[in-house]
């Protein structure tokens, strides 16, 4: 959903929620509206009896009321799309993750493995697929790029990494599997 485009995602309560505090803010300017033309009418002198003060607090109120609601409303018409938009971003980092685990346990079959059983790092790995003419050059430099944006995500520094950039990172990570999956067979 884009921001702007007003859709309920069969919630009810959110639907409630918004009609009451729509309903709340066209209340409020209308109250806003009839106190400051009776304050307006009545008359604009210096001294502020009772029934003007009443008047100027009604209208201030409502003003108040009004500015508020429209910011609920705003909130809850954009708010699907930002809650979205933080877990795509959560689910891509995960599926960086998860990918690239995947990816070491499937690349151990074909790269030599330390004989102490320690991991191996992911460049060794990486370089090692290389040489072995798995991948190629051009898919090494990508594979190095989401290496780093591996990192980032893994260190929690997911926020500096565009959605754009997982995604490649992603497809990359797929197709170097698929290299992988091709040379064993």
């Amino acid at each position: 959903m884009s921001p702007g485009k007003f859709s309920y995602p069969g919630k009810k309560g959110l639907r409630i929620q918004v009609v009451v505090m729509q309903m709340y803010g066209t209340l409020g300017a209308f109250a806003a509206i009839l106190a400051s033309a009776y304050f307006t009418l009545k008359k604009l002198d210096i001294k502020i009896e009772q029934s003007d003060m009443l008047a100027i607090i009604v209208a201030a109120s409502g003003m108040f009321l009004f500015f508020i609601s429209r910011v609920f409303v705003q909130y809850y018409e954009h708010r699907d799309f930002y809650v979205n938009e933080v877990q795509k971003k959560e689910y891509l980092a995960h599926a960086i993750l998860r990918s690239w685990d995947e990816f070491e346990k499937e690349s151990a079959a074909v790269v030599d493995m330390d004989s102490d059983g320690r991991p191996v790092p992911l460049r060794y790995i990486l370089r090692n697929l290389k040489t072995r003419l798995v991948i190629d050059e051009n898919l090494l430099n990508r594979l190095e790029t989401a290496l780093q944006i591996r990192n980032k995500v893994a260190h929690g520094m997911a926020d500096e990494v565009s959605q754009g950039d997982m995604v490649q990172s992603l497809d990359d990570i797929a197709e170097a599997r698929s290299a992988l999956v091709q040379f064993t067979e």
